[in-house]
């Protein structure tokens, strides 16, 4: 679902484990990455792993209070154009 220049993605996977819910996990897109994981971590949101770096962009994980698994990524400027544009990126 597209909104603005963002997106939420719903990810079409199946759950690894049957205690959690039915979906594995939403993505959202953000603006600076980096930043939002940085203020994440200084406030005590638990992050179990750091940012995964991937063709300029990246993502990291968090889990919901109801065990949903959130992705908080950022597109890469080094992806296709047309992934790029997918996500508002012109």
């Amino acid at each position: 679902m597209r909104i603005g220049i963002g997106a939420l993605h719903f990810y079409d996977q199946a759950p690894r484990e049957l205690r959690r819910n039915a979906i594995h996990h939403l993505g959202m897109q953000v603006v600076g990455l980096q930043d939002l994981y940085d203020r994440m971590k200084a406030a005590g949101v638990h992050l179990p792993n750091p940012i995964r770096h991937s063709k300029g962009g990246g993502y990291f994980m968090l889990e919901a209070p109801d065990q949903v698994l959130i992705e908080a990524f950022e597109p890469g400027s080094e992806r296709d154009p047309n992934v790029l544009a997918y996500y508002g990126y012109r």
